[in-house]
Protein backbone atom coordinates (compact mmCIF):
# COMPACT_ATOMS: atom_id res chain seq x y z
CA UNK A 1 0.00 0.00 0.00
CA UNK A 2 1.41 3.40 -0.89
CA UNK A 3 1.88 6.23 1.58
CA UNK A 4 -0.59 8.41 -0.28
CA UNK A 5 -3.41 5.89 0.03
CA UNK A 6 -2.63 5.36 3.72
CA UNK A 7 -2.72 9.07 4.51
CA UNK A 8 -6.01 9.58 2.69
CA UNK A 9 -7.72 6.99 4.94
CA UNK A 10 -6.40 8.38 8.23
CA UNK A 11 -8.86 9.74 10.74
CA UNK A 12 -8.88 13.56 10.73
CA UNK A 13 -7.80 13.63 14.41
CA UNK A 14 -4.71 11.58 13.52
CA UNK A 15 -3.79 14.09 10.85
CA UNK A 16 -4.33 17.02 13.25
CA UNK A 17 -2.30 15.31 15.98
CA UNK A 18 0.59 14.70 13.59
CA UNK A 19 0.49 18.30 12.40
CA UNK A 20 0.50 19.56 15.99
CA UNK A 21 3.39 17.24 16.90
CA UNK A 22 5.41 18.42 13.90
CA UNK A 23 4.75 22.03 14.87
CA UNK A 24 5.80 21.54 18.52
CA UNK A 25 8.66 19.02 18.09
CA UNK A 26 11.36 21.69 17.75
CA UNK A 27 10.26 23.22 21.05
CA UNK A 28 9.96 19.91 22.95
CA UNK A 29 13.12 20.15 25.06
CA UNK A 30 12.48 23.73 26.11
CA UNK A 31 8.80 23.14 26.90
CA UNK A 32 9.45 19.90 28.77
CA UNK A 33 12.11 21.48 30.98
CA UNK A 34 9.75 24.31 31.92
CA UNK A 35 6.88 21.92 32.75
CA UNK A 36 8.70 19.12 34.58
CA UNK A 37 9.93 20.14 38.01
CA UNK A 38 13.70 19.59 38.45
CA UNK A 39 14.15 18.00 34.99
CA UNK A 40 17.82 19.00 34.77
CA UNK A 41 18.46 17.93 38.36
CA UNK A 42 16.85 14.54 37.69
CA UNK A 43 19.10 13.93 34.69
CA UNK A 44 22.19 15.06 36.58
CA UNK A 45 21.34 12.74 39.47
CA UNK A 46 20.82 9.76 37.13
CA UNK A 47 24.11 10.43 35.36
CA UNK A 48 25.95 10.66 38.67
CA UNK A 49 24.49 7.34 39.79
CA UNK A 50 25.31 5.38 36.62
CA UNK A 51 28.50 3.33 36.91
CA UNK A 52 30.41 4.37 33.79
CA UNK A 53 33.75 5.86 32.99
CA UNK A 54 33.60 9.61 32.24
CA UNK A 55 35.71 8.90 29.13
CA UNK A 56 33.28 6.25 27.85
CA UNK A 57 30.59 6.97 25.31
CA UNK A 58 27.12 5.62 26.01
CA UNK A 59 23.64 6.10 24.62
CA UNK A 60 20.43 6.62 26.54
CA UNK A 61 16.90 6.03 25.31
CA UNK A 62 14.54 8.06 27.49
CA UNK A 63 11.09 6.56 27.38
CA UNK A 64 9.48 9.17 29.58
CA UNK A 65 7.77 9.00 32.94
CA UNK A 66 4.43 7.66 33.97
Amino acid sequence: MSTESTKSTEHPNTVLSRQHFDLMADQYDELFITHMHAYDLTHEMILNMLPFSPQATFRVLELGLI
